[in-house]
């Protein structure tokens, strides 16, 4: 029930709770799927709650996530820590 920033990112979750996550970008973040229009139809949805991403990328799909969602204060540690965004009642 959360998107995160690349698969490579998303596999540790994956791996962990055997539940799917949905990842942006592909591998490395540079395939254009998800659509911001999808991601907003499974926001919108419920399908999808929250986001793990890196904070202030120029990627128009974060960028939408930064402007519809709430960010919370839980993150992750490492080189680039993950923000969490919560995105339930977003539109």
């Amino acid at each position: 029930a959360f998107a995160i920033d690349t698969s490579q990112l998303a596999a540790p979750y994956v791996l962990a709770t055997g539940r799917e996550v949905l990842p942006i970008g592909g591998f490395e973040g540079g395939v254009p799927a998800p659509t911001v229009v999808r991601l907003r139809s499974y926001v919108a949805s419920g399908r999808v709650r929250a986001f793990l991403v890196p904070n202030g990328e120029r990627d128009p799909r974060l960028r939408w996530v930064y402007a519809h969602c709430k960010r919370t204060t839980n993150k992750t540690g490492g080189k680039v820590p993950l923000v969490l965004y919560d995105c339930t009642g977003a539109r």
